[in-house]
């Protein structure tokens, strides 16, 4: 791992925060410099200070000099591999929590961030101390009007997205406590990631925020929505060209999710109704030529069923990352 630098950057305009509460935004880059360095702009107009880190997931494009050139600001940690999602993120986790940090803001890279987003989360968060996991209201950048998603709500056999590619109505004014809010844009309270750790590392990609909300319900905190705090997204930069990354990591997480969070008989009757959707699934690809996709979401499903049945359901691997130095610090 190589920090490139991160410099003090000061802006005059920036609110003095109330709380004085220490803020670390992190974003993983893979391969995505133009999207990074878009969201990084915007948040330079972001009213709330904040310590940023680009954990960079070995990228082959450059793009972690880039953002080092472009944001002398910014810390950047240059991974010498792509260790998927869960495993960056908990990296700049580990380099958070050993800064002090009071709450940790998680970011895609594809994101467009209002100035006061995260002013507004972080006052939510600290008048509301069981609130665990905050998110903001997320639109597609695409269709302002519509939202990328709200929240989820976990059923027995089943994960309910709420406001997926809904136009905004209005139906959204007051804070929303749901089972789960979504990683692409994440305030995270230091007590909670004391209390149940971070992203499981099973989880290379996708349903890793799900099971990260399902814990935090179970140890007493909440996942809300606040309404007064929003942002832009594009969604699935990363694996745009490549498709079957992400069925393969879906049909995978899947499974290994509803191990986790299922007792015994239940996850018996929930492989065999998601078996039927995989086949229908698969056999929808197949129709369409998505020869690689449907292969893709196959092996997904078996590489899921084989690591489900090699671990426990209720253990949490310790941390393979290793523990990161801090490097400078800087402010945006």
């Amino acid at each position: 791992m190589t920090f490139i630098h991160a410099e003090t950057h000061t802006q005059p305009d920036l609110l003095q925060p109330a709380h004085n509460r220490r803020v670390w935004i992190i974003i993983l880059n893979w391969n995505g410099g133009d999207e990074t360095l878009e969201c990084l702009e915007t948040l330079r107009s972001s009213t709330y200070p904040a310590h940023v880190l680009v954990i960079d997931n070995g990228s082959q494009d450059g793009s972690a000099s880039r953002i080092a050139d472009h944001f002398t600001e910014v810390e950047v940690l240059k991974l010498p591999v792509n260790l998927g999602y869960s495993k960056g993120v908990n990296i700049g986790i580990q380099c958070a929590l050993q800064g002090q940090a009071d709450y940790v803001f998680l970011l895609n890279n594809d994101v467009r961030i209002a100035p006061d987003t995260l002013a507004t989360l972080v006052d939510y968060a600290e008048t509301h101390p069981t609130c665990g996991l905050l998110s903001p209201l997320i639109y597609q950048r695409e269709r302002p009007e519509r939202f990328w998603v709200v929240g989820g709500w976990w059923h027995l056999y089943s994960l309910v997205i709420e406001g997926w590619d809904a136009p905004d109505t209005g139906q959204y004014r007051e804070p929303t406590t749901f089972d789960v809010v979504f990683g692409t844009a994440l305030l995270i309270r230091r007590s909670l990631l004391d209390d149940i750790d971070a992203f499981d590392e099973r989880f290379f990609a996708y349903c890793e925020d799900v099971d990260l909300g399902l814990r935090a319900r179970r140890a007493g905190y909440r996942s809300v929505v606040v309404p007064a705090a929003r942002l832009w997204h594009s969604g699935s930069h990363s694996t745009q060209h490549q498709n079957y990354v992400k069925e393969f990591h879906l049909a995978r997480g899947f499974i290994l999710l509803f191990h986790k969070h299922l007792p015994g008989i239940h996850f018996l009757v929930f492989g065999l109704l998601y078996l039927h959707t995989y086949l229908r699934t698969v056999v929808r690809m197949l129709r369409q030529r998505e020869i690689i996709n449907a292969l893709a979401c196959s092996w997904g499903y078996i590489d899921g069923v084989y690591v489900a049945l090699r671990t426990s359901p209720t253990t949490l691997p310790p941390h393979s990352t290793p523990q990161p130095s801090i490097g400078k610090k800087g402010e945006v």
